[in-house]
């Protein structure tokens, strides 16, 4: 059933999952964790989801989750066989969905600028029967040559979003718009974000932030690095069908 609008979001801090999918990252995952620690949110709690790694990642989550017990919730999952950030999203979400009324998505080897959690949660309870994403600008971090880049993403705009992933990834998206829109779709290993993004705002609006709430790490074992081309063919040629995109 989906939840009431009215069941959206009530306290100044509603309840928040960090879902942070994480594969092989296990030399990142520290520094994306320490990101959620610091923001100035404090009814928050972080669900690493381990996709099978074979770096030791499910270690030095266990180990980041001993040594910071006292300073937030963190819950760790593993996932039955390497399946993909749709599947390890899906088990986080639906593993902390009773306790939660916002998700914030953040992959183990990005992390979240200053604010990022309490901007987001107010752009989301102006109006959270109506408001189902919240994304922002970021800072592309690459590891490669030491460089930084601003990563404008334009306001909200169906249409827009229908031509071209304009939201990204790392968006706040409510119980309430999930309940609707359905989790991700585990059949799909890229381009899983654009196809919710397109989902949830068939029944809700996406707000922009425009200033840089978040970094994306560029370490040459990114998906669009690693994935096969044919693919996110495969993948792109679903959204056409699913949302009816030429």
């Amino acid at each position: 059933m989906p939840e009431s609008s009215e069941t959206a979001v009530r306290d100044s801090q509603p309840p928040v999952t960090i879902i942070m999918p994480c594969y092989n990252h296990a030399k990142w995952l520290r520094r994306s964790v320490t990101s959620v620690l610091e923001q100035d949110y404090t009814n928050k709690k972080i669900a690493i989801i381990d996709d099978c790694s074979e770096d030791g990642s499910i270690e030095e989550a266990l180990e980041i989750k001993m040594s910071h017990e006292k300073d937030c919730r963190i819950d760790i999952y593993k996932t039955s066989s390497n399946s993909g950030p749709s599947v390890a999203r899906n088990l986080g979400i639906q593993e902390s969905w009773e306790s939660t009324l916002i998700f914030g998505m953040l992959d183990a080897d990005d992390t979240y600028l200053p604010g990022k959690i309490s901007k987001s949660v107010d752009k989301i309870m102006e109006n959270p029967s109506v408001v189902g994403i919240v994304y922002g600008d970021a800072i592309l971090e690459n590891h490669l040559n030491n460089t930084k880049i601003y990563e404008y993403r334009e306001p909200y705009n169906r249409r827009r979003l229908e031509q071209n992933c304009t939201m990204s990834t790392q968006n706040f998206i409510t119980k309430y718009a999930f309940s609707v829109a359905g989790l991700y779709d585990e059949t799909m290993r890229t381009a899983e974000d654009w196809d919710l993004q397109l989902r949830i705002t068939e029944n809700f609006v996406g707000v922009h932030i425009p200033e840089p709430l978040s970094t994306y790490s560029i370490t040459g074992e990114n998906a669009s690095d690693v994935v096969d081309m044919e693919v996110w063919k495969e993948n792109w040629q679903k959204i056409r069908e699913k949302h009816g995109r030429d």
